[in-house]
């Protein structure tokens, strides 16, 4: 099954309205948001990503790099409903 691409307006209505200036900005600065992909001449964004970023997924990470600061950023990969697998 292939992912649903978002145009930005869609995007912004995704993330509660928010401005095009601001997703651009979020898309340089902030760290776990959902990349563009180029489709051509046209910008578009997965909607799995959107999702994810939506739920908090890249905010587990963030937490479990900046409690073990000098180890390797620990990769999470979702599994069961009870359980993270950590790499």
């Amino acid at each position: 099954m292939t992912d649903k691409l978002l145009t930005i307006d869609e995007l912004a209505d995704a993330l509660g309205g928010i401005g095009r200036v601001t997703i651009y900005r979020h898309i340089k600065s902030l760290p776990g948001f959902p990349q563009p992909v180029k489709v051509g001449a046209a910008t578009r964004f997965r909607h799995s990503e959107v999702q994810a970023f939506i739920r908090g997924d890249h905010l587990v990470c963030a937490e479990a790099n900046q409690a073990n600061p000098k180890q390797q950023p620990a990769v999470h990969l979702r599994g069961s409903a009870n359980s993270e697998t950590k790499i």
